[in-house]
């Protein structure tokens, strides 16, 4: 059985009145590529803030690589633990938000270069930059170019490359796909797999598209107002009835 990096158990997030997450468990093992689907407002992002500490836990625990990063009061009388978030870019642990939060006034090296902040290696950045061209070319060819000028594809290239400028192990992507023609859907969801595979890296995957989303998962779990309502191989649940009616166009 695979080592788990990521576990979840019965987190709960509450935003005032409204209870967002309402008891998710979930696993992501290491060198797994796992995908959350679900409507527009089940919960996806929320998920993906509160594993990053950018929203606070009501309840449960959430532990990264065998440590309790983030633990809510308990009836037991546990310790709360809160991780704070700007600390796990450093221990491999990095989100590629919604919306890809680029400098549009930087050029597209400076922003790759603020993924590596928590370096001090200069060879080390050098190496992780020479690495990010590789994969992405185009990022290389436009490097002293303004981040605002690119096109959308290369914006998701551009996070995608400034979040691995910091060598993580496990990647939180959110949307990865929003907002891209299906052409350069299908190459960024490439990408993904191809740095999963070569690189051995562990990825949680939020996605709208749910079919090329699962198309490359190991495994996916369907969240629906706050809960998982379903979970098991991306194959599986393409081809499960109430996924394809919800999900997959039918």
């Amino acid at each position: 059985m695979k080592e788990v990096v990521l576990r979840l158990d019965n987190i709960h997030v509450r935003y005032g009145g409204i209870h967002a997450l309402k008891g998710v468990s979930l696993i992501l093992s290491k060198g797994e590529i796992v995908t959350l689907i679900g409507a527009n407002g089940a919960g996806k992002s929320t998920l993906l803030k509160a594993i990053m500490g950018l929203e606070p836990l009501a309840e449960g625990v959430i532990t990264y690589e065998n440590k309790v990063i983030f633990q809510a009061f308990s009836d037991s009388g546990e310790r709360p633990v809160s991780t704070p978030a700007h600390c796990l870019p450093g221990m491999g642990l990095v989100l590629v938000p919604e919306g890809r939060g680029i400098f549009p006034e930087l050029t597209v090296k400076e922003n790759l270069e603020m993924g590596a902040f928590l370096q001090r290696d200069k060879v080390n950045i050098q190496r992780s930059l020479e690495e990010v061209y590789e994969w992405f070319p185009v990022l290389k060819d436009r490097s002293s170019q303004r981040a605002g000028f690119l096109s959308g594809g290369e914006l998701q290239m551009l996070a995608i490359g400034r979040a691995m400028m910091s060598q993580p192990r496990v990647l939180l992507l959110d949307e990865p796909g929003l907002g891209l023609a299906p052409i350069m859907v299908q190459k960024i969801f490439e990408i993904i797999n191809k740095l999963n595979k070569e690189k051995g890296l562990s990825v949680l995957l939020v996605e709208q598209n749910a079919r090329q989303a699962l198309k490359v998962a190991d495994r996916g779990y369907v969240l629906e107002i706050g809960k998982i309502t379903l979970s098991g191989s991306g194959q599986d649940l393409l081809d499960n009835p109430e996924v394809k009616k919800a999900y997959l166009g039918g």
